[in-house]
C-alpha cells in the first residue's frame, strides 16, 4: 500500500508541476523575450564601455545592467504583466522593480567577478552566466511583489483545481 501511495503522490506532484508550468508558461516566455532584449542592451553597452571607452569591465557591467533594467521594466510593465492590475502606482513599481533587479545586479556582478577573476573566463562569456543567475532572482521577486496576482491564494486555487 505504501508503494501505491508514493506513486499517487508522485503523480499528483507531477500533475501540479505541469499545471503550474502551463499557467505561467506564456508569461515566463514573455519575461524571457524581454530579458533577451535586455541582454542586447546590456551587451551593446558593456562592449562599448569596455571595448571602446576603456572602462573597467565590472564598472561597465553596473552601468549596462542598470540601462537593461530600465528597458526591461518598460517592456515587462506593458507586455509581460500588462494584464495584472497591481495596487501600486507606476512610480512605485519602477522603484520596486529597480530595487529587486539591483539585487540581481549584485548577484550578477559577484558571479561575473568570480568567473573572470577566479576561473579566468572571458568577461563576455562569463556575463552570460551572470545574467542567467540574476534572471532567476529577478523573475521570482518581481512576479510575486512588483506584479502580484490579485491574490496568490487565487493563483494557487486555480492551479490546484486544474483550471489553468
Amino acid at each position: 500500500m505504501k508503494g501505491c501511495q508514493s506513486t499517487h503522490e508522485g503523480a499528483v506532484k507531477n500533475s501540479l508541476l505541469r499545471r503550474v508550468l502551463s499557467y505561467h508558461g506564456s508569461r515566463m516566455v514573455r519575461f524571457g523575450l524581454v530579458g533577451a532584449s535586455g541582454l542586447l542592451v546590456n551587451y551593446a553597452l558593456i562592449y562599448l564601455l569596455v571595448g571602446v571607452g576603456g572602462v573597467n569591465h565590472l564598472a561597465a557591467a553596473v552601468l549596462a545592467t542598470e540601462a537593461a533594467i530600465l528597458s526591461n521594466f518598460t517592456f515587462n510593465n506593458f507586455w509581460t504583466f500588462g494584464d495584472v492590475q497591481p495596487p501600486t502606482t507606476w512610480m512605485h513599481r519602477v522603484s520596486q522593480y529597480n530595487f529587486f533587479c539591483l539585487g540581481g545586479l549584485v548577484i550578477s556582478v559577484a558571479t561575473l567577478a568570480t568567473l573572470t577573476y577566479l576561473l579566468h573566463i572571458h568577461y563576455l562569456i562569463a556575463n552570460v552566466f551572470a545574467i542567467g543567475v540574476a534572471t532567476l532572482w529577478n523573475y521570482t521577486a518581481n512576479r510575486y511583489w512588483t506584479w502580484p496576482a490579485p491574490g496568490l491564494t487565487e493563483d494557487t486555487k486555480v492551479i490546484v483545481k486544474g483550471e489553468a
